[in-house]
């Protein structure tokens, strides 16, 4: 039987990794659609790692999951219209780069 984490471990990778970044303050939530049923472990990577990560460095980041047949990500504003990432073959951190990029653009 593996051994449990220690909190200092999850804490640890909670910090470090994809999806580890500061949002600026005008990105005010996500929401995630996704399948309920993924066909392979890279489509879970994201739910699984990187946003856990994404909320820990974001606590007032409003996350919402909804299940939907195409998975997207859609990144909401203060100040401009929601913008859409479609997830299609994109790896975890390609989509969370994507996010990341946005973000330099967005007012702070």
């Amino acid at each position: 039987m593996a051994a449990r984490p220690t909190l200092a471990s999850v804490v640890a990778r909670l910090e470090t990794g994809v999806g580890a970044q500061r949002l600026p303050a005008s990105i005010t939530g996500l929401t995630i659609r996704a399948p309920t049923k993924f066909n392979n472990k890279r489509d879970w990577t994201l739910l699984r790692q990187a946003l856990p990560r994404l909320v820990y460095a974001n606590p007032a980041l409003a996350v919402d999951v909804e299940p939907s047949e195409q998975a997207s990500l859609q990144v909401h504003y203060t100040d401009m219209p929601a913008r859409t990432i479609v997830w299609g073959d994109k790896s975890a951190a390609d989509i969370v780069q994507e996010l990341l990029t946005m973000a330099r653009f967005a007012h702070a």
